[in-house]
C-alpha cells in the first residue's frame, strides 16, 4: 500500500527505488518489488556493500534509527480490547551485542540468510552485512570486535 501510495504503483515505487540505489551509490543492485521478496520472473540482486551503502544512507535518518533500534512496541488497537505487539527478531540489537544499535535480518531461498547491524562504540561507527550466511550472529559480533 506504502509503495502503490508513494509510487503511484508497485512499478512505479520500484522504479524509484534503482533511482534512489543509483543515486547514493550503489553499483551492484537492482530491485524488481518493494519488498525484496523472491517472486517468479523478477529478477533483483545486491551486493553487501550496496546494503552497507543503503544503511549509511538511512542512518541519516532520525525516525529510521528509532524505528531499526526499538526492541519492542505496542500498539493499540484502535477497534478491539487486545493491542499489537511487535517485537525485534535481530538478536544483536535486542540484547545480543552491547554496542549494537541498529539492524535488519532477512531470508530469501535465493539470498539465504542475510543481515544487516549496526554498531557504536567510544565515538566510532560500524556496519557489518552478510548474505547467506548461516553463522551471521557470531560472524557480524566478531567482525564489530575485530572492527
Amino acid at each position: 500500500a506504502i509503495a502503490e501510495f508513494v509510487g503511484g504503483s508497485k512499478e512505479g515505487f520500484v522504479y524509484l527505488m534503482n533511482q534512489k540505489a543509483a543515486e547514493i551509490g550503489m553499483k551492484n543492485t537492482v530491485f524488481s518489488n518493494p519488498s525484496g521478496l523472491d517472486e517468479k520472473d523478477k529478477v533483483h540482486y545486491s551486493s553487501a556493500y550496496d546494503m552497507a551503502i543503503l544503511t549509511k544512507y538511512a542512518l541519516k535518518y532520525k525516525q529510521y534509527k528509532k524505528i531499526a533500534s526499538t526492541k519492542s512496541y505496542v500498539c493499540p488497537h484502535p477497534t478491539e480490547t487486545w493491542d499489537r505487539k511487535f517485537h525485534n527478531k535481530h538478536k544483536l540489537v535486542t540484547g545480543g551485542y552491547p554496542y549494537a544499535v541498529t539492524g535488519k535480518t532477512g531470508f530469501t531461498k535465493a539470498a539465504g540468510r542475510t543481515l544487516v547491524t549496526t554498531a557504536e562504540k567510544d565515538g566510532m561507527s560500524l556496519i557489518a552485512v552478510t548474505i547467506h550466511d548461516g553463522n551471521d550472529w557470531k560472524d557480524h559480533t566478531n567482525l564489530f570486535e575485530w572492527g
